[in-house]
């Protein structure tokens, strides 16, 4: 069994939730990935991609206005903070798939790399259908997880 990369590691973010009138609530997870820039191969637009459900209501109506975020910090440490979610207006960070079946979000955000201890996957890492059939994927395959895996919270 091979470990998984600290690179994939470093992109998880545990995501928490507020419902009104509760405290911290409902969790899941997410994963940064980067866009490297055209014009500047030295940059990167990134975001966190999470399941759509994670950022909606428990009854999936609407959307929640904010998420916390919690990751690890340069000193060891752990933290958390908040995220508004806009979906409309110059401020838009949520994008969605055009397919309202589709439970998938990606929100554009940067947490200060001077701070947390987070990287982000290149998009060219991220897996097509066509990617699939060249590298021969399919039932079977090995295949790593991570993320929220439910039985197994953690405790930092």
């Amino acid at each position: 069994v091979r470990a998984i990369p600290i690179e994939v590691k470093k992109s998880v973010a545990f995501i928490y939730t507020f419902e009104e009138k509760k405290n911290l609530s409902k969790g899941g997870t997410g994963f940064f990935i980067g866009e490297q820039n055209s014009q500047n191969p030295d940059q990167y637009s990134v975001s966190l991609v999470t399941a759509k459900h994670v950022i909606q209501t428990d009854d999936a109506k609407s959307f929640l206005p904010e998420i916390s975020l919690r990751l690890n910090t340069i000193d060891g440490g752990s933290n958390m903070f908040k995220v508004a979610l806009n979906l409309v207006g110059n401020d838009k960070n949520v994008f969605l798939h055009e397919d309202p079946t589709v439970d998938l979000a990606v929100i554009t955000i940067l947490p200060d790399k001077e701070k947390y201890d987070f990287s982000f996957l290149e998009s060219e890492l991220l897996t097509t259908k066509e990617d699939f059939e060249k590298l021969n994927i399919s039932e079977g395959s090995d295949v790593f997880f991570t993320g929220l895996f439910i039985p197994f919270y953690g405790r930092k």
